[in-house]
Parts: C-alpha cells; structure tokens; sequence
C-alpha cells in the first residue's frame, strides 16, 4: 500500500501547488479508494463536482463509492450523471449493464444512468443478474469490473503541465511520469507555446514520451522535434510496423524572439496525425494501411524542452483528438476547450 500513500502524498502536493487541478483531485480520490478510505474520497470528489460540475468521472466514482458503501439512498440519488460520455446510437448499451427498453429510451434522451444498471453487469455475459454485489466477489473487483466496462465510454481529460512560460537551457527538460498523466486509449493531443531564443546545432526535443534506455530511444508517442539549425517542426509517433513516424518538416521553421501556439493531435480510430500553428491547420500524416497498421501508445514518461534554449507555456496534455473548433479555443485560451 505504500505506492498509494506516495501517489497521495504526491498528489496533494501538486494540489496546493493548482487547487482547482481537477486531474489531481480525481487521482487522489482514486488512491483513496485503493485505501478504502471512502470519506476522503468524497471529499475529493465533491471538490471536483464544485469547480467541473458535469465532471463526468467524478458523478460517476462519487455513485459508485455510495453503492460500494451501501448507502442505497445516497446512490440512488447520484445516479443522474450528466455528460455520461460521448455515448452514440452505435454503442451497444448493454455494455453499461443498460438491457431494457425503458433505462435505454432514459438514457439516451436525459443521460440518466440508474444505479439498477450496474447489477445488470457480469465479466462475460452482458446479461441480467440478481441484485447481490457478492455475485463479483467483494466491492474492490466489482469496482474494477465497472471501470473496465465503463473504458469504452471514454471520459474526456486534459492536464496543463506548465501554465505560465518557463524558461528552458541546453540539455535540461521537465520530465513528467506516465501516471501523472490523463490516460490514454487510443488518441491524444497536445498543446503548447513557445518562444525560442536560439537555433539548435542539433536535434532538439519540445516533447517525446518514450523510454529512455538505448532500445526504446526510437519510441515517441508522442514526439515533436526541432531541425538542426533552423527549428523547423518534426512531429511523430511510433507505429506497430516502424518506430519512427510522422512528417519530417513542417513550415519554414520557427523564428527567434516570436510566440507560436502550436498543437499535436493524433488518433488510431482516424489513422492520422495533424499540427496546427496559432489555430490554423498546417500539415498532416495519414496511416495508408488502415486495416493492420496502428499507433503504438506507451506508458513512459514524458519529456519537456530538451535542448531547447527558449520558454514554454500552456503545455496541455489531452487525452482525446481535438476537433477544429477546440483547437481554436484552447489557442485563444476559450475554457471549456469541448
């Protein structure tokens, strides 16, 4: 258990650092849970729901939390999540333990989700099943059952790293551990801006989240580096087929003493890759080989700003593909970005 107290050590740290870090808030409560320590869970979650009240995952962890404390009366009365998730019409409800006419028809016009729904859920069968959490063995397996099944249904999360422009020198970067990030499925975006100071004699690094030992030197997903010289833009990713992939320059290259808003965003689902600069669509990479060719996301740490001699602000990591119109609000910094 001792990971755990770290993890909350760490976490209230970084609260007192942004108390209104709602990513944080979310992970402590779920290291609390680890804990079983339910109080400071809603807490935490409540926190949550006062500065995002449709935060999707806190609704949803806070219902949970009721159900496993078998408080029915406090469930019940939380089981009205709203932006409960991106849910469409070719979804297959019964995935969420929703198998009648009557929770579907409710769902899908009020984005009401009834605690009844959560019984409905069984590891193999999306079938009915009596009323009786012991049927999952104890609440901690029932708890990881929903949060698999509930994956698919995506909530939306977004980190801001760096807030206000910091100044970064030759070989030194900000280094940010996986779990410290919004997890990712099967997209992500990233953005940022800088302002360089000098030109490169060599690759230089903006961002790159891959291992750091001499085999896993070539993974980036993501990465964005700068040209030797000149600063033009180098995006990638690694692929199941290749490790280093992406577009080799984009633009002219960056100039000295000038702010740019630049944005990464990649998807497996889209097959595609694409950058914008100050909101404006510049450049993309398509995967051709649609049917046996992906993107290879990973769980190691990323890098920010090696042998960059300039600074960087707004650094936001997304754990969704943004579309046009969020690029262009989080470029002119419009809250919320969806």
């Amino acid at each position: 258990m001792e990971q755990y107290n770290n993890a909350i050590s760490y976490f209230t740290k970084a609260n007192i650092i942004d108390p209104e870090n709602t990513h944080n808030l979310n992970k402590r409560a779920i290291a609390y849970y680890t804990l079983q320590d339910y109080n400071k869970v809603l807490l935490d979650l409540d926190k949550v729901i006062q500065l995002v009240p449709l935060n999707s995952l806190a609704n949803y962890l806070k219902c949970l939390i009721y159900y496993t404390k078998k408080d029915i009366d406090n469930a019940i009365m939380n089981t009205q999540i709203f932006g409960y998730l991106n849910v469409n019409n070719n979804n297959d409800l019964s995935e969420l333990g929703i198998v009648n006419e009557i929770s579907k028809y409710i769902y899908e016009k009020s984005q009401v989700y009834f605690i009844s729904s959560l019984v409905n859920l069984n590891s193999e069968l999306h079938q009915p099943q009596e009323n009786d959490i012991n049927r999952f063995g104890n609440e901690k397996s029932f708890f990881n059952i929903i949060i698999k099944k509930m994956k698919k249904f995506f909530v939306k999360e977004f980190y801001e790293i760096i807030s206000e422009p910091i100044k970064l020198k030759e070989k030194q970067c900000i280094t940010v551990q996986h779990v410290e990030l919004p997890e990712v499925d099967d997209e992500l975006s990233v953005t940022l801006r800088i302002k360089l100071k000098s030109h490169y004699s060599d690759w230089a690094t903006i961002f790159r989240k891959g291992g750091g030992n001499e085999r896993e030197k070539l993974v980036r997903t993501p990465g964005l580096f700068l040209h030797a010289n000149n600063s033009k833009l180098h995006p990638r990713f690694t692929g199941n087929w290749n490790d280093n992939l992406g577009i080799n320059t984009v633009g002219d290259g960056l100039l000295l003493n000038k702010w740019y808003h630049i944005t990464y965003t990649l998807s497996d689902p889209e097959k595609r890759m694409d950058i914008f600069i100050n909101g404006v669509w510049t450049a993309f990479y398509a995967i051709e080989n649609v049917q046996m060719h992906r993107v290879k996301f990973n769980d190691k740490q990323l890098d920010i700003g090696w042998c960059v001699d300039g600074e960087i602000g707004n650094f936001r990591y997304f754990n969704w593909r943004l579309s046009n119109e969020e690029v262009m609000k989080n470029y002119l910094n419009q809250r919320p970005f969806c």
